[in-house]
């Protein structure tokens, strides 16, 4: 079978390889959801209660109504935002929100600017893309944005700027 293009510049996170280094020394996988720690009782009761009344379904692809809709009023009630529910989406992770947020508005050859450090699986999907990414450094302890490298940095070609800082 032949791989679209797209297919051929998936690549393995570096976060994937510091889990294997983790399971190798034996420590405590709190990455990727891969956490070895019991499920609480009350998570497992909870889940067979859903599954005992019939909630063992897909929701919607956008999420549960009544999730969304909570969201939209604690937003809505703490930072008076006027968000409609309509505009709320749900995602089982970061990491797929981000993909498809990424599929969604970006094409490939768009410009992308983002700051370092950064999250390994946001290089991945732009670089999957076709993006073009332009790093800019931030440095500990207050990891700030120095505004003036990010004025220049900016293009007739940027598409997004991608803010994920610790």
């Amino acid at each position: 079978m032949k791989l679209s293009n797209r297919a051929k510049n998936i690549a393995q996170s570096e976060i994937r390889a510091m889990s294997i280094l983790c399971n190798e020394k034996k420590g405590l996988n709190m990455a990727q959801g891969l956490c070895d720690l019991e499920v609480p009782a009350s998570v497992l009761e909870g889940a067979k209660e859903g599954m005992d009344v019939g909630k063992n379904t897909y929701t919607s692809a956008y999420g549960n109504y009544k999730l969304r809709a909570a969201i939209a009023k604690k937003q809505n009630d703490f930072y008076d935002q006027g968000v409609e529910v309509e505009n709320v989406l749900v995602s089982l992770g970061a990491t797929g929100a981000f993909y498809a947020t990424a599929m969604s508005l970006l094409n490939e050859g768009d410009e992308v600017i983002l700051f370092e450090p950064y999250y390994g699986y946001h290089v991945a999907t732009l670089e999957s893309i076709g993006c073009k990414i332009k790093f800019i450094r931030t440095t500990p302890p207050s990891y700030e944005i120095d505004f003036e490298e990010l004025k220049s940095a900016i293009s007739t070609d940027t598409k997004a700027i991608l803010i994920c800082n610790p």
